[in-house]
């Protein structure tokens, strides 16, 4: 096996430092937005749970760009320059909706700018990953495309400590009065608004929307110098014998098993991008209006620990790709995320060391997940085809239906959405156990 070879190509040596510069403002762009929810909420006249909408508009536009994206490039965005125009097109527009969110303060506006962002991070996210793996193969690409989810887990953890220095000095019950009433009139919620404090002319909490949001537009232009440089962009496809290669895919699947093993990784994608957006949507707000009533520095440090986990997961798994296999990586991640939950409902309300631990434990084993069941598919289906929105399609789902429910269920108690947690988590085990039986039962003809 050759996963830990390096790339030869010239062109793919520019384009990797490029891929995972942008990747972590897109990782900026989606991530400040939990932290400063609260505030957002403030600036459009609405409550923390309603706010909690913006991930699903959000991660609805997300759906529509990865069908897009999975539809449409490969198959008629054929040439280098249309390939790296579409992506810095893709990743610019998803920087310039981030700079104009916390200017806005009407509710279906922001709804709006949110969608518009999603899809064009929709389809940015999942046309660069199907470059990777088409630059260069399905098993060479592997630790590649950890890597590539590991520069957005960077992005997420980068973006928890840009916001500190920028979150409203708000704490005690002042906090609770102000951010965590959702029975709030108008007059309360522009007493909140008033209280956010103006830096260089604008709202403070505008800033890391705008740093994120610039450096998305730098990366969108580094793709522009790739589509133009006088390097050609390699094709796997192209260079190696399909009929003698190792890195041969299955072929010969029949319809019935390539429709269960479809659902099973959508529903597994599905339960993997709903317990992302869980903590994404809720650990600030949960941590500041739960039961430990953090104030909002504090608050804003379980996205810290969990981003933290998250991006350290990232960097792992693409060193343990090269030599673990991805089945062996998908079952140790989705039997330590179950664990990590269990734990987190025992003493995460607790204290706030049991919840910062937790969170760095879930934040570490979940962000294996996407890139080691991608690369376990890449070598049973094509990827970079048709059956590519899948992945993405399914996160996108998972997303677009977590936060709102963990929104309501908060309301009702805040102890809710810690079981909500542990109900995906034990879902995914389930799921898991099914991709690992269809293996065991070699459904796919390999070489």
């Amino acid at each position: 096996m050759k996963c830990t070879e390096l790339p030869t190509s010239p062109w793919t040596r520019l384009y990797l430092p490029i891929s995972w510069m942008s990747e972590i403002g897109n990782g900026l762009t989606n991530t400040v937005v939990g932290p400063m929810q609260p505030y957002l909420a403030a600036n459009v006249g609405t409550d923390i749970a309603t706010i909690n909408l913006l991930w699903t508009f959000g991660n609805f536009g997300y759906i529509v760009g990865c069908l897009a994206a999975g539809t449409l490039y490969k198959r008629f965005i054929t040439t280098q320059a249309q390939k790296m125009v579409f992506l810095g097109i893709t990743i610019a527009l998803t920087g310039l909706t981030s700079c104009i969110m916390p200017f806005i303060q009407s509710f279906w506006l922001l709804m709006m700018c949110r969608l518009v962002q999603f899809v064009c991070q929709g389809m940015y996210v999942t046309a660069d990953c199907i470059t990777v793996v088409l630059c260069m193969g399905p098993v060479i690409s592997r630790p590649f495309t950890m890597a590539l989810h590991a520069t957005i887990g960077m992005g997420f953890l980068l973006a928890t400590f840009i916001v500190q220095p920028f979150l409203p000095n708000l704490s005690g019950q002042l906090a609770q009065d102000t951010i965590c009433d959702t029975k709030r009139t108008v007059e309360e919620m522009q007493t909140s608004v008033d209280e956010i404090p103006q830096m260089g002319g604008i709202q403070s909490i505008a800033w890391p929307f705008l740093i994120g949001g610039l450096w998305c537009v730098v990366g969108g232009l580094g793709y522009f110098y790739l589509g133009l440089c006088k390097h050609t962009m390699p094709i796997y496809q192209v260079e190696e014998d399909k009929s003698s290669s190792t890195e041969n895919q299955a072929k010969g699947i029949s319809c019935q098993i390539l429709t269960l093993f479809s659902l099973l990784i959508f529903l597994f994608y599905t339960f993997s991008g709903a317990v992302e957006r869980t903590f994404q949507s809720m650990s600030t707000t949960w941590s500041m209006c739960g039961p430990l009533q953090l104030d909002p520095g504090m608050a804003a440090l379980t996205d810290s620990f969990y981003n933290g986990g998250f991006m350290c997961g990232r960097i792992t798994g693409s060193v343990l790709a090269g030599v673990l296999r991805p089945s062996s990586m998908v079952i140790i991640s989705v039997l330590s995320v179950s664990g990590a939950s269990l734990l987190l409902i025992l003493i995460g309300s607790l204290h706030y060391a049991g919840l910062y631990l937790c969170a760095a434990m879930i934040g570490f084993f979940v962000s294996w997940q996407f890139g080691a069941l991608f690369s376990w598919s890449a070598k049973r289906v094509d990827v970079t085809g048709n059956i590519s929105p899948i992945f993405f399609l399914g996160c996108g789902v998972g997303s677009l239906a977590s936060p709102p429910i963990a929104g309501f269920i908060f309301t009702a108690n805040p102890q809710n959405v810690l079981y909500l947690v542990f109900l995906l988590s034990l879902g995914q085990v389930a799921l898991a156990a099914g991709l690992w039986g269809m293996d065991r039962k070699k459904v796919f003809q390999r070489r």
